[in-house]
């Protein structure tokens, strides 16, 4: 479960420490790498045969770099929706801790849209005006 802790809200500001248990993060790992498995040619093993060792070896920063990002955008994605909040442009993330079987800890900072009230604009009162232009003077502007 993540666990979501508020260390800042000053006006439009928002900054959270987000905190992804572990396991969670290893069950993407342990699926990316079968993924992998089934679609990788290695010599000398089948497809879908591959040792999770062999692959972590020769794909291990780019696996774990691709769902890192995952997690970040899924994490930051589903805590914006939850306090419905809606941000003014891309979340700030800061990464604290992170790696292969720890738990993956980060603030996100983030500056929410202020929110407006239109209920005065109804309330408005606008001027109309009127223009006259007479006939002579359009045949005047034409010729011209």
């Amino acid at each position: 479960m993540t666990k979501i802790e508020e260390i800042k809200n000053k006006g439009l500001d928002i900054e959270w420490n987000m905190t992804i248990p572990a396991n969670k993060i290893n069950v993407i790992l342990d699926k990316k790498y079968h993924d992998l498995s089934l679609n990788i040619k290695i010599p000398g093993f089948r497809p879908g045969k591959v040792p999770r060792e062999i692959l972590k070896r020769q794909f291990g920063k780019a696996v774990f770099s691709e769902v890192l990002d995952k997690v970040l955008k899924d994490t930051s994605t589903k805590a914006l929706e939850e306090k419905k909040i809606k941000p003014a442009g891309q979340p700030k993330v800061d990464l604290k801790t992170y790696g292969e079987d720890k738990e993956l800890e980060y603030v996100m900072s983030v500056t929410e849209l202020p929110k407006i009230d239109t209920k005065g604009i109804a309330n408005i009162k606008f001027d109309q005006y009127s223009v006259k232009i007479d006939a002579s003077e359009t045949d005047k502007r034409i010729k011209e």
